[in-house]
């Protein structure tokens, strides 16, 4: 599968693909970049761009146009994926070219853009065909585990949760890990954890500090794993505990949680549950 990398292509000499997935053949790329501004969110991938530059992570696929090196050796390339990117450093660099009702826009983006880029990073490949193949893996969803798999409520909370996000993802690993609740069994509960674990009255009757650097308890371990396999258990169940429960429904299912059989009013110095 014949490709190259290459880097600091001008992307002037990079044209917009007439014939893209996104939309129908179009004759010129005028037609396509109002198509992409209309439908296809150009406008805030350009704010994204003049904010903190092109993404890193991703170079764009390339096609050489044939017969394009015979006169002066220099290569022009079509866009084989990246056809948004490309379309907003246009409007960035040459804001006329946006349709009338963005033009402002965009010239407002162009004059503010301390960075202007200039040059990208590509990857060429020989043929459609071949940057096809890496193009569905992007855009066709997870097949089976070769394309991108998106992040689940968990996953993502893991990478950019608040804290009161993060506590409730705590707590569900920890009781994940000590066999109160499976896998299989928490999917989807996040949110529900969520709402109990930001009420005062519930963490204070769990016996859960959210505050700490690491989640943490406040209850001897026997009795907070007690509350915390009592609610888990309540949790799967979604009859005395669901995401559809108001404040007053939550303290009042605190206030039962505390009162349960063999828990007592001792409270310890804040332990962090991460390290049982």
């Amino acid at each position: 599968m014949a490709f190259k990398f290459v880097d600091n292509v001008p992307f002037g000499r990079i044209f917009l693909d007439l014939d893209n997935p996104r939309h129908k053949p179009f004759e010129n790329e005028d037609q396509v970049i109002a198509y992409l501004c209309d439908k296809e969110g150009v406008l805030p991938l350009a704010r994204d761009i003049v904010k903190v530059g092109m993404n890193p992570l991703e170079r764009l696929a390339l096609l050489e146009l044939d017969g394009t090196k015979r006169g002066n050796g220099i290569a022009t390339y079509t866009s084989a994926e990246g056809n948004r990117r490309i379309c907003a450093l246009k409007l960035l660099n040459d804001p006329e070219r946006a349709p009338a009702e963005y033009r402002k826009a965009f010239q407002r983006l162009s004059d503010d853009w301390a960075h202007p880029i200039k040059f990208i990073y590509g990857t060429v490949f020989d043929t459609q065909d071949n940057a096809n193949v890496w193009v569905e893996r992007m855009h066709s969803g997870p097949q089976g585990g070769v394309g991108r798999l998106e992040w689940n409520a968990d996953q993502k909370q893991r990478f950019d949760g608040g804290s009161k996000n993060k506590a409730a993802l705590n707590l569900l690993d920890y009781a994940e890990a000590e066999k109160m609740i499976t896998e299989k069994e928490r999917a989807g509960t996040l949110t529900t954890v969520q709402r109990f674990i930001g009420n005062d009255v519930f963490r204070e009757a769990l016996g859960f500090d959210q505050n700490a650097t690491d989640a943490a308890r406040t209850r001897p371990k026997a009795e907070f794993d007690a509350l915390t396999k009592r609610f888990m258990k309540d949790l799967i169940s979604k009859k005395t505990v669901n995401s559809r429960m108001n404040k007053a429904e939550i303290v009042a299912y605190a206030r039962s949680l505390s009162s349960s059989p063999g828990i007592t009013t001792t409270r310890i110095e804040a332990e962090p549950i991460s390290g049982n």
